[in-house]
């Protein structure tokens, strides 16, 4: 009896069904036929709003991030440029000044000035003298190599670094205005300036000009041309050039001439390829015999020992110093010659 009662309960179970209210989302007036004659003109979109952006209501089209930021970007009030006041450096005081001239136009270990060429036209620019392995080839021209004479004795790690320490100058302060021109050139000038070669000499005094020769006073000269080439042919015309550097003290060559030259013929070559600029530094000091003063060789020019063997009895101290007299005696005399005396 009880599995009669059972199997029609679960009859009644699987042939009933809820009786659920039927939803429509649709709105009946949407269906109405005056709605489908109305004038489409009359029918405008919604606004949407932008402070009310996740609210959900249905019916509301949602727009981007790229047109939201467009309209809040039309809507803002336009930003005022703060004005910048010009820095009225010429106000400063003159020890300021100055002390800013050193930092942007003097190098603090040696400024080193080889040739370059670019877009077909000859230029100097910074940068190191590189020496190849031969004794007569450096820096892929034909020329006779440097013997950096004053590093004798000193530290290497030293050299390296004050060779790190390079300084950014900033040449173009001088185009600022002629005041400024005028107060700072000569700290550009004035410092040491070391050259590749007569070539990279005879191209920067003909970048610099007539006026900024007069202020150069320590010029240093790494190359000397040889040969038959073009090279040779700068030594002359570089150092013509410098007969406007009137105001020059010291312009030391660190590099060998021709060779290995006894003092007499140093003098010779030294008067030949220098002879307007040894009796320009003359007349500008008065004295015949001035540049004898000013043109300086490495004292390796005179050692005994260069060769790597000496077995005389004197020193090599008494050699050099008397080579050294012999080569001034014999420029003096050529110059004393060339003033008619």
């Amino acid at each position: 009896m009880s599995s009669v009662l059972l199997a029609a309960n679960a009859a009644a179970l699987r042939t009933s069904s809820r009786k659920r209210p039927r939803i429509s989302y649709i709105e009946d007036d949407y269906l109405d036929e005056d709605s489908f004659d109305a004038d489409e003109s009359t029918q405008t979109d919604e606004v949407y709003d932008l402070e009310d952006e996740d609210d959900g209501t249905y019916g509301k089209k949602r727009t981007s991030k790229t047109k939201r930021a467009k309209v809040a970007r039309a809507s803002a009030k336009p930003r005022k440029n703060k004005k910048v006041k010009p820095f009225r450096f010429l106000e400063l005081s003159a020890e300021l000044r100055n002390r800013i001239y050193e930092f942007a136009l003097i190098e603090p270990s040696e400024l080193t000035l080889v040739a370059r060429t670019k877009n077909y036209r000859r230029g100097i620019v910074r940068g190191a003298v590189d020496v190849a392995e031969t004794p007569r080839h450096y820096g892929k021209k034909y020329r006779y190599r440097y013997y950096d004479w004053r590093s004798d004795g000193q530290d290497n790690d030293e050299s390296e670094e004050s060779k790190n320490d390079e300084r950014s100058l900033i040449p173009n302060l001088l185009a600022v205005n002629r005041q400024i021109r005028e107060e700072a050139s000569s700290y550009l000038y004035k410092q040491e300036l070391i050259l590749e070669d007569t070539n990279a000499l005879h191209i920067f005094l003909a970048c610099i000009g007539p006026s900024n020769r007069e202020l150069l006073t320590d010029v240093t000269i790494r190359g000397w041309g040889v040969g038959r080439g073009t090279m040779k042919g700068y030594n002359f015309a570089a150092l013509t050039m410098l007969q406007g550097c009137t105001n020059l003290q010291s312009l030391r060559f660190e590099c060998s001439l021709n060779k290995f030259l006894d003092p007499v013929s140093l003098a010779r070559q030294i008067y030949r390829d220098g002879v307007f600029f040894l009796e320009a530094i003359g007349h500008a000091q008065g004295c015949y015999d001035a540049a004898v003063n000013v043109v300086q060789l490495g004292r390796w020019h005179f050692d005994p020992k260069r060769n790597g063997w000496y077995d005389r009895p004197e020193p090599a101290e008494v050699v050099a110093q008397r080579r050294r007299d012999e080569f001034e005696g014999e420029l003096r005399r050529l110059l004393a010659k060339g003033a008619g005396r």
